[in-house]
This record gives structure tokens, C-alpha cells and sequence, in this order.
């Protein structure tokens, strides 16, 4: 589990950061005019219209999948087919529709385009609209791999995906524009389809131009999918209401939670989106075996490791705020007064990263176990509380107090979710997940404290402003952190922590005989 779970931390660290080529490419060669408007529109319709029915698809296929395969794999396959051809037929007929009236959507999206730029935009969701179809098919391998416990081909997706528009940007838009970048988007979408095909195959997969409306499982599957697209449309409408109430805020202030949030999801997207993602089969498998016990020991070791890394990171972000938001984004525009801003949203959404990540776990355990509806529920009350929240803490705190009210929500809707999980599968060693979170907490005050010292007396000795300067200060400080958490933390006894240290002592003993070996010829 540790082993494919730092694959696809890696993986997908690796993404962020070709991500972020990948925009310094697109703005440097068009900068911030009318035909990258034009391109960032375009690409997020086929997203509107089609990415949320996928990724809800996405999720529930894998318990299904499992609970199916256990009894009949080759009807699981079967299913499998029906549910691939499904899909392909209703991109197929949304990807018409959109080409049809891409004009009327993009006049809904984004109604100030007028003239050339409207012109362009329309021109360039029609090329892009296939995406749909692509996503449609990669999602669906994704949930077969994963359900497999083949991890790799999925986690290179993303990467794989920003290359090509990486490459797109460098040697085609010198000579076509920004067609060739819309074009080499598609590709990169069909390319997230070719890198799991083979894998795929390895397992069995073979196509088969079938669609089994009478089948149950893809009835199962409709049937879980719907919660699962409510829930969500709960949340955009919670994302609105922020949204609003920060547009009547002081000039700067979504801006300041939008960059805030981005820096608060980075460690759940690496991190916990690699141990929930690993997890989430073998949550399904338990499931499908009725094995409630081992379900609840997956889950316990989940909640384990992700608690043991996400409260110091957490705690680093909350007490780091400044020289953090300071190194990524203070420099042209973005002033000291900005940093204030975004550093004091940022504290606020900090105090939710474990409950969110939390949250995540849990969601999964439910969905293993075909339930739905009461993450839907819970997620829908955790709304309601949300927006409560936001009209209670806006006049206060401001933009800080809509970051905080979706900490408190957040908060709510773990604890929540964990005790219905409790009523649903009797007792969850509330013990065992207490003395981690105690040992973690214990730990990371001890780390919070070196780290505050380590910052001053490292300011003091290195001072005044540049990146190289932040980067040397929060470098130094972040190994001292983590020294200093390590080293509170070895004499507890996490099992955890031994686990990582041998697998570390494997990875290092494979790594001097793979140089030994090559010495040697």
C-alpha cells in the first residue's frame, strides 16, 4: 500500500508541477489576451457539461466492479463493456449537441465575449468537444485498473496529459495558434486512453460492442451515481454562495481565497488523494467479501497514516503562513498587502486539512459499501452549516471567515460521517485512532515549537527579500521541522512510522545492489 500510494504521490506531484510548465508555457507564448480567454473558455465546457457525471460514474464503478468480479468475472466484464459503450454513445450525442449550439453554450458560459473573440471561442470548443469522449473512456479505465490494484498506468495519466499540451504549446502554436493548441488538448486526452489500454488487456479487458440495458449491475450503478451528482451540486452551490459574499468584500479578496485554497489542497491532492486512492479497492473488496472486520482495520490504518502526515504539514502551514504564500506568490503584482490577504485565508483553511482529508477516507468506506445516500446527506447538511457559517463569520473575519466556515463544515461532516459509519459497522477501535491523533498532535507541538525558533533565529542570520533567500529560509526550517517530528515522534511507537522506515531501508538495500550490480559488469 505505502509502496503504490508514494507512486502516485509521486505521479502526481509530477503532474502539479508539468501543470504549472505547462500554463508558464501557454502564457508565454499568447500572454493574458484574447486568445488564451478564448482557449481557457473553450476547454472548460466539455468539463461542465460531462466531467461530473464522469467522476461520479468513476467512483461508484469500482465497488460494483469488485462485488460483480467476486461472482462472475466475465459477466463483470460484460458489464464493464455496457457501461464503456453507454458512456461512448452519450458523449457522442453531447459532443453533437454542443457542436450544434456552441454558440448559445458559450454565450451562457462567458456572455461578455462579443465579436472575434466569441468567433474563436466557438471555434475552439468544437475542436475541443471531443474530450468528452475521451474522459468518458480514461475514466472508466481508470476504475477498472484501480479496481484491479494496478495503480501505475492510472497515476501516469496526468503527467502524460500535460506533456502533450506542453509539446502542443512549443512545436505547434509557432505555426497554427491557438488551433494547435486546442488540437493537441484532444490528443492529450486520447493519450490518457492509450496509456492504460495495455495494462487493461494484461488483465483481460477486451472489447465487446454490447449494451445490456437489463443488466443489474449497471442498474446498481445508476442507482449510486445519482446521490453521488447531487452531493456534489450541493457543494457547487456552497462554492456560489462564498463566491458571493466575498464579491462584496474589499477589492482582492476572492483572489486571496482563491490562491489560498490552492496552497491548502496541495498536500490532500498529493498525499491523501494517493493513500484514498490505494485504499478505496480494498476497501471494496472487504465490502464485497462481507468481511466488516478487515474493512475496519483498512480504514484504521488509513486514518493512521494520513493523520501522522497531514497534522504537521497542517501545523506548518498555519504557523508558516506568511513566508509560504511570501515564496510562491509575492512578486510583480502581487504585493505584501496581497500576502496578508491570502496568508490569513490561508491559516483559516488550514485548520479543516484533516478533517477534509478525513472526510475523503471515509466517503470512500461508504462507497465500498454501495451507500450513497448518507455521505449525500451528511455532504448536504455540511452545506447548509457552510452558508450559515458565511453570513455568521463574513462581518468579522471577512474572506477569513468564509475560509473558516468551510473548516468548521468540514469538521462537521468527518465527525458526522464517522459516526454513522460507527452505527453501520459497530466499533471502529476509537482508541487506536485517538492515541495516533494524540501522538501526532504531541509531536507536531513539538515540531511547531523548533520550527517558530528555527524561522526567527534564520531570518535573523539571513535577512531581506528574494526567493532564493525565502527558499533557503523555509528549506532550512522545513528539515528542522521534520527532524523534529520524526524524532518526537520515534519514541511513541507509531507503527506506522516503523512501517515507512523499513520500507525505506528496503528501497535504499535494492538501490546499492542494483549500483553494486552495475559496478560489477
Amino acid at each position: 500500500m505505502l509502496t503504490a500510494a508514494g507512486i502516485i504521490a509521486a505521479a502526481t506531484l509530477t503532474s502539479k508541477l508539468l501543470g504549472f510548465l505547462r500554463e508558464t508555457a501557454l502564457a508565454a507564448h499568447f500572454g493574458a489576451g484574447a486568445e488564451t480567454d478564448a482557449y481557457l473558455a473553450a476547454s472548460s465546457l466539455p468539463s461542465i457539461l460531462f466531467s461530473t457525471m464522469v467522476g461520479a460514474v468513476g467512483t461508484t464503478f469500482i465497488p460494483v466492479y469488485t462485488q460483480r468480479a467476486r461472482l462472475d468475472r466475465t459477466q463483470a466484464l460484460r458489464m464493464t463493456n455496457s457501461l464503456l459503450n453507454l458512456s461512448v454513445v452519450l458523449s457522442l450525442g453531447l459532443t453533437l449537441a454542443g457542436y450544434l449550439f456552441a454558440p448559445e453554450l458559450i454565450h451562457l458560459l462567458v456572455p461578455g465575449f462579443q465579436g472575434a473573440v466569441l468567433l474563436l471561442t466557438v471555434k475552439l470548443t468544437r475542436v475541443m468537444l471531443p474530450l468528452m469522449l475521451a474522459s468518458a473512456v480514461s475514466a472508466l479505465a481508470t476504475g477498472f485498473l484501480q479496481a484491479n490494484e494496478r495503480f501505475t498506468a492510472p497515476a501516469l495519466i496526468w503527467p502524460v496529459y500535460n506533456l502533450v499540451i506542453i509539446t502542443a504549446i512549443l512545436f505547434l502554436a509557432p505555426a497554427t495558434g491557438i488551433l494547435g493548441v486546442a488540437a493537441g488538448t484532444v490528443v492529450a486526452g486520447a493519450s490518457q486512453v492509450l496509456v492504460q489500454f495495455l495494462p487493461a488487456r494484461r488483465l483481460g479487458y477486451r472489447f465487446q460492442p454490447v449494451i445490456d440495458l437489463r443488466d443489474e449491475g449497471l442498474h446498481r450503478l445508476g442507482r449510486l451515481t445519482v446521490p453521488v451528482l447531487l452531493g456534489g451540486m450541493a457543494g457547487q452551490i456552497g462554492v456560489m454562495v462564498d463566491r458571493l459574499l466575498a464579491s462584496r468584500l474589499a477589492e482582492g479578496s476572492i483572489s486571496a481565497l482563491n490562491y489560498a485554497n490552492k496552497l491548502y489542497n496541495l498536500p490532500n491532492g498529493i498525499f491523501v488523494t494517493a493513500v484514498v486512492t490505494v485504499l478505496y479497492p480494498a476497501f471494496s473488496g472487504h465490502a464485497a467479501q462481507g468481511d466488516a472486520k478487515a474493512l475496519v482495520r483498512s480504514f484504521r490504518r488509513g486514518f493512521n497514516l494520513i493523520t501522522l502526515a497531514v497534522l504537521p504539514m497542517m501545523t506548518g502551514l498555519i504557523v508558516l503562513s506568511q513566508p509560504v504564500v511570501r515564496l510562491v506568490y509575492q512578486r510583480g503584482a502581487f504585493n505584501a498587502q496581497a500576502t496578508r490577504l491570502t496568508s490569513f485565508a490561508l491559516v483559516f483553511y488550514s485548520l479543516g486539512m484533516l478533517s477534509t482529508a478525513t472526510q475523503a477516507l471515509l466517503a470512500r468506506v461508504f462507497f465500498a459499501l454501495q451507500d450513497t445516500t448518507t455521505p449525500m446527506f451528511i455532504g448536504m447538511a455540511s452545506v447548509g452549516l457552510n452558508i450559515l457559517l458565511n453570513l455568521v463569520l463574513v462581518g468579522p473575519l471577512a474572506h477569513g471567515g468564509l475560509a473558516l466556515s468551510l473548516s468548521v463544515a468540514a469538521t462537521f461532516n468527518a465527525g458526522a460521517t464517522l459516526v454513522a459509519l460507527r452505527k453501520k459497522l459497530g466499533p471502529l477501535g476509537g482508541r487506536s485512532l485517538g492515541a495516533t491523533l494524540i501522538k501526532s498532535a504531541v509531536a507536531t507541538g513539538v515540531m511547531s515549537l523548533v520550527v517558530v525558533a528555527a524561522y526567527a533565529a534564520i531570518a535573523r542570520w539571513l535577512p531581506g527579500t528574494g526567493t532564493g533567500r525565502e527558499v533557503l529560509r523555509l528549506g532550512a526550517v522545513t528539515g528542522l521541522g521534520a527532524v523534529a517530528y520524526i524524532g518526537a515522534l520515534w519514541p511513541l511507537r507509531v507503527a506506522e512510522l516503523g512501517e515507512v522506515a523499513r520500507l525505506g531501508g528496503k528501497a535504499a538495500a535494492a538501490v546499492r545492489n542494483r549500483l553494486h550490480q552495475l559496478a560489477w559488469r
